[in-house]
């Protein structure tokens, strides 16, 4: 199926989307510089749109101040805490080592 015409409006802002199959098509958030909710709509001609109460949350850009520790074997296996700000519940924590993902638990909004 061709994507040419789909798009996504989230708020104000249109993007293209790209077909995936009969049920789902993929859209990349615009940019933001106010986080918060904000309705999404999908058109398959980019002129009628859909009705929809579907909503996307765009949140801070979480940031790192401190690791604790900052060291360990190279064997692997410390635990280290993470404080910051902007961190946000997910069951898809991670926290990245170099190129290696390893899961991550949510303490609170700064750790």
């Amino acid at each position: 199926v061709d994507s040419l015409g789909m798009s996504c409006q989230f708020g104000a802002e249109t993007m293209a989307a790209r077909y995936i199959d009969s049920t789902s098509v993929e859209c990349t958030t615009p940019p933001t510089s106010t986080p918060g909710d904000v309705p999404v709509t999908f058109s398959p001609n980019s002129v009628d749109h859909s009705f929809s109460t579907v909503t996307f949350t765009y949140s801070s850009t979480a940031g790192v101040s401190s690791l604790a520790p900052t060291f360990g074997p190279s064997s692997g296996g410390t635990s280290v805490t993470v404080t910051g700000s902007d961190f946000v519940f997910s069951d898809n924590l991670k926290c990245r080592f170099g190129i290696v993902d390893v899961p991550a638990g949510f303490l609170s909004p700064s750790a």
